[in-house]
């Protein structure tokens, strides 16, 4: 073997030494960023504690209008709480109702602590797309309750 092949050999070595490096600091990282994402959903339970359950999607879409397609975050619409919170809140006009029994759209102009508590966890979301990726991936669907966090592969279909 050349000299200049068993160099090329060793450098290959090293690359492939540094992708594994590389490879195991991005998990320990993405581990790290989910226990500290933990602890913000159970600050947020705490914050709301009629809060049961809440779910988003988070994509790079394969179809943009000509437009470049960007992995976004499209954070939840509604938050599954207490049908006695719900009750709670029949005197705030600003928040809807979901079709669905104890689901509550929650609106930037609610008066209702709690209400803006989860408008701004929204609002978190939505301006964190890269971090949410480097947790939970493209194409997942996570769905949150007090004790858990779930990511679901998803797939979006080409319209």
């Amino acid at each position: 073997m050349s000299r200049e092949a068993e160099i090329q050999l060793e450098l290959e070595k090293l690359e492939n030494q540094i992708k594994e490096k590389e490879k195991e600091l991005r998990e320990i990282k993405r581990e790290r960023g989910v226990k500290l994402f933990a602890e913000r959903i159970k600050e947020l339970f705490e914050e709301v504690p009629e809060l049961i359950r809440f779910e988003w999607e988070q994509y790079t879409p394969y179809f943009n209008d000509g437009s470049p397609c960007e992995f976004d975050v499209y954070p939840p619409s509604d938050f599954e709480v207490t049908k006695e919170f719900k009750d709670s809140l029949k005197e705030d006009v600003d928040y809807f109702s979901s079709y669905e029994d104890n689901y509550i759209y929650p609106l930037s102009k609610s008066e209702n602590v709690k209400v803006r508590t989860l408008v701004n966890f929204k609002y978190e979301l939505a301006t964190s797309p890269d971090v949410m990726n480097s947790l939970f991936g493209d194409h997942a669907k996570v769905i949150v309750t007090k004790d858990s966090i779930e990511v679901i592969d998803i797939e979006k279909e080409h319209d």
